[in-house]
């Protein structure tokens, strides 16, 4: 099992934030860098810049990988509409022409459709779990790479804080969200992961 930190555009997770939305679509240009290590059942973390201010960006959720596909931007909307995290296809497609390098429509977007979605009371940064982050970083970390409790760190002290109360009220679903049930499920896996080497 593998976590990332990806650097998120915040007007998108916002939007699925004040929604309450619990299934995203993640895109991102196809050309971008590869994951070497990410499946089903992976957790992506959400690293956002909190405000202009901020010197450090911040972890503000996470969603768990349900699949992952290529398609075009037409067929992005057609599949997720607001769950690309958009109201309008136009307000999409300039944030993708933001996202391109070439500032051109990519011809291939890569979509991760996240379930399980929670969003924290309190950032979270990655300094409190012993990253330091390059500011710079465009894209994405794995985050147990060099320590393999780094993912169970960042759950216990989101979870201290709890969730973000006001995704949780604006959520269709009724479900408790219980990011220690998360916690436990990763901590877990990993053990066996290392049981098996």
């Amino acid at each position: 099992m593998a976590s990332i930190a990806y650097v998120t555009n915040s007007q998108m997770i916002e939007y699925h934030r004040i929604n309450g939305n619990r299934t995203m679509n993640f895109w991102r240009p196809s050309y971008t860098k590869k994951f070497a290590d990410f499946n089903e059942g992976d957790y992506l973390f959400f690293l956002v810049k909190t405000s202009p201010r901020a010197k450090e960006k911040a972890l503000t959720g996470y969603g768990r990988c349900v699949k992952s596909h290529t398609m075009n931007f037409k067929q992005m909307w057609e599949t997720f509409d607001k769950q690309n995290g958009y109201d309008t296809k136009e307000a999409l497609k300039e944030a993708v022409l933001k996202a391109s390098k070439s500032k051109t429509l990519p011809e291939k977007l890569n979509c991760i459709v996240l379930e399980d979605v929670v969003f924290f009371q309190s950032p979270v940064y990655l300094s409190e779990v012993g990253i330091n982050v390059n500011s710079n970083l465009e894209s994405y970390i794995y985050l147990d790479k060099e320590d393999a409790s780094v993912t169970s760190r960042i759950l216990q002290i989101a979870s201290e804080s709890g969730v973000d109360m006001w995704s949780l009220i604006n959520s269709e679903e009724e479900e408790q969200i219980d990011m220690q049930e998360d916690h436990l499920h990763f901590a877990v896996t990993q053990a066996l992961k290392q049981c098996r080497t």
